[in-house]
């Protein structure tokens, strides 16, 4: 395979056209991102790519197939076409939007504006949910379980608290054992409003624990399917932003990330 995807790299990048597609791609949409890759029923691969927002992708670098929107077009085999994603009832909550999203926030921080707030009084219940609802169409194999004990409302950025939520979900969708339910937990009380994602698999090596929350970081354990080490980043990101941390113990029994803010 390793001989094979040199091959398919070296020929996509020896076809002069293509970094011209993928500038006019980049110009014409106003998107700091284009690539053009192989898709199988198993693996999404990058053979050739245009990045001006630091994606982090390179030729050969691999991105989940289910977390693309190739996945969908594989399954609908109709276009996709979006004109605004945030207004978009279909793909607003995509994973790839989300991506980008985690990007764009990333890039934001270097640049010394950090992560931007919409705060007000929240009832953070319908939000969870619909992360959830999210990830289970996305991993429909997956058993998601939820306890929630939300009395008060919250005060905070609704669409902030789903992105942290979703990534951490994602997290345990990606390192958790399959097997296994994820357990998720929220409840305001004590003057916190508390968020506990927790799932089964591997422990997280003690020497990598330090480094969870750095930009880019990846455990080793994910080979080439992975995802650009963002999501935890930008997660613990967003609770700085609300006056709040993230914590996480990992077990042969269950690794748990945690979010705790004032209410």
């Amino acid at each position: 395979m390793a001989t094979d995807l040199s091959a398919d790299i070296a020929a996509v990048q020896g076809i002069a056209a293509v970094p011209c597609i993928l500038e006019v791609v980049c110009r014409s949409t106003g998107m700091g991102f284009a690539a053009v890759a192989r898709v199988t029923e198993q693996r999404w691969v990058c053979r050739a790519v245009r990045h001006e927002i630091e994606f982090g992708l390179v030729p050969g670098g691999e991105l989940e197939v289910e977390t693309t929107l190739c996945h969908e077009i594989r399954q609908s085999h109709e276009a996709v076409v979006i004109d605004n994603v945030a207004e978009d009832a279909a793909y607003c909550g995509h994973h790839t939007p989300a991506l980008i999203d985690n990007v764009l926030d990333f890039a934001r921080g270097r640049l010394g504006s950090g992560i931007a707030l919409k705060r007000s009084p929240q009832s953070l219940q319908p939000v969870l949910d619909h992360v959830i609802a999210e990830l289970r169409a996305g991993s429909p194999e997956r058993n998601i379980e939820k306890m929630f004990d939300l009395t008060q409302a919250v005060e905070c950025d609704g669409g902030r608290i789903a992105q942290l939520f979703s990534n951490l979900l994602g997290n345990a969708v990606t390192h958790g054992t399959a097997e296994r339910p994820i357990h998720v937990r929220a409840s305001t009380r004590d003057g916190e409003f508390e968020l506990s994602v927790a799932n089964s698999g591997q422990p997280i090596p003690p020497e990598a624990m330090d480094r969870l929350f750095q930009p880019f970081y990846r455990l080793a354990e994910q080979g080439s399917q992975q995802g650009l080490g963002l999501g935890l980043y930008i997660a613990s990101e967003i609770a700085r932003a609300h006056g709040g941390r993230i914590d996480v113990t990992s077990s042969p029994e269950e690794t748990r990330f945690t979010f705790r803010m004032p209410l």
